[in-house]
């Protein structure tokens, strides 16, 4: 142990700290003290001693863990590599978790800013502990607070017996006693979920990757939205976010592979979401978002390639500002583009200035579903899209419930035939129906 604490006290001189399993040590590319650890306890020993902005790089090999690592403001933690560098969750026996879930790597509480985790493997291990026939989910990465970043973060053996939980995620919650009202810069970009464990029943909960801000509590209790209206980005919410060059495949039962919800200027690009037959390839229930862009991203083998569910709450939430471009969705056993609408729940709860462009849309054969649906959307433009939806029902393969001011174009069939179209006005506003 006195080695570890030679470590941690270089790096509260903004020194950097190389760590390495005792079974594959290995000399430090930057002739920094090379710490050795023999065990998980050595290991959380030395991650909970680690003051704030450090950098620590851990070698390849196998880190094993039991408490998992509580990342500090400022820090990085840095591996050589996925598959070359892993965390290995241990089993955590009957440790005391928070709400039925635990995630490795977490953000020391209330939240940080100005950290990151890159290049390295997660295990989490689900298989091996001994709590998983409680209704408990073990995610990766769980990183609360602004200015946060995962970088080629691959999770496996993640799980859950019921519990909906998150594999990455990066948020903004807890923000009451926060010194920032809204967080900026969180982004994923090159990382990989697959493999869940063999004895899950819900892995990936709601989102396999995600990000989300959490709205304004109100004074007598609930949220912005919940008894209030959301009419513009406020308090709790993600600014400037990005998942990018990701990929998750083969999760059999999962909300979503990727989601986003309370953010404004966020990206989803080229991401691969592959044989996910149960779960939607990008999720966000009950949606709240400003400009948010989803471009070249492959969905293949998913249930619905693009879902936005507004389901519970009866108060406007604002939903302006979504462009779909440039996708490639095949095999989808459900559907392809899905931007559903409320019914008969009070004010007007719709999607504004909305583009469906470009997509290249190909159905499972014997897919009945929709290969596009909208509902209750103002400014639509939906131009350039190219689809293959033969078992389409009633022969429609796109319906648009509610879309007054919209601009269709140039959207046909891959045998280049014009688009069948279903139009229902059972979303649209009195004022607005056509006479």
């Amino acid at each position: 142990m006195a080695v570890i604490l030679i470590a941690c006290s270089a790096a509260a001189k903004n020194e950097e700290v190389w760590l390495t399993p005792a079974s594959a040590p290995v000399t430090p590319r930057t002739g920094s003290a090379l710490t050795v650890v023999h065990d998980a306890a050595e290991f959380d020993g030395c991650m909970a001693a680690l003051p704030e902005n450090s950098r620590i790089h851990l070698t390849a090999g196998v880190f094993h863990t039991v408490k998992g690592v509580s990342l500090k403001s400022g820090c990085w933690l840095a591996g050589e590599g996925m598959d070359r560098t892993i965390i290995l969750l241990d089993d955590i026996g009957s440790r005391p978790i928070i709400n039925g879930g635990f995630s490795v790597i977490v953000s020391a509480p209330p939240r940080i800013h100005g950290a990151g985790v890159s290049d390295l493997t997660v295990d989490c291990n689900f298989q091996g502990q001994s709590l998983h026939k409680a209704k408990v989910g073990i995610g990766a990465v769980a990183l609360n607070g602004t200015d946060l970043r995962l970088s080629s973060v691959k999770a496996i053996n993640f799980g859950s017996t019921g519990r909906e939980d998150f594999v990455l995620a990066l948020c903004h919650d807890d923000w009451a006693t926060s010194d920032f009202a809204i967080a900026t810069n969180l982004i994923i970009d090159g990382c990989v979920v697959t493999q869940p464990a063999s004895n899950s029943t819900f892995p990936g909960g709601f989102g396999c990757i995600v990000i989300y801000g959490i709205p304004k509590p109100l004074s007598g209790g609930g949220h912005e939205g919940e008894s209030t209206p959301i009419t513009r980005v406020g308090t709790g919410w993600v600014t400037r976010a990005e998942v990018k060059n990701c990929r998750v495949c083969g999760i059999m039962q999962s909300g979503g592979a990727l989601g986003v919800n309370y953010v404004a200027q966020c990206d989803i690009v080229n991401n691969t979401i592959t044989n996910c037959p149960n779960a939607f390839g990008f999720y966000s229930e009950n949606p709240c978002f400003e400009d948010l862009s989803i471009v070249s991203n492959t969905f293949d083998g998913v249930k619905l390639a693009l879902a936005f569910s507004p389901q519970h709450f009866r108060n406007v939430r604002l939903k302006r500002g979504l462009s779909v471009r440039d996708n490639m969705i095949r095999n989808c056993s459900y559907g392809g583009i899905g931007l559903g609408r409320t019914l008969a729940r009070g004010p007007w709860d719709g999607y504004t200035n909305v583009t469906i462009q470009n997509n290249r849309i190909y159905m499972a054969s014997s897919t009945p579903g929709r290969a596009i649906y909208v509902g209750a959307t103002e400014h639509l433009t939906m131009a350039g899209n190219v689809i293959d939806n033969r078992a389409a029902e009633g022969g429609f393969q796109a319906e648009l419930d509610g879309a007054p001011n919209a601009r269709i174009v140039d959207n046909h069939n891959v045998d280049g035939s014009s688009l069948s179209i279903l139009y229902n006005q059972t979303a649209v506003k009195p004022s607005q129906r056509h006479k």
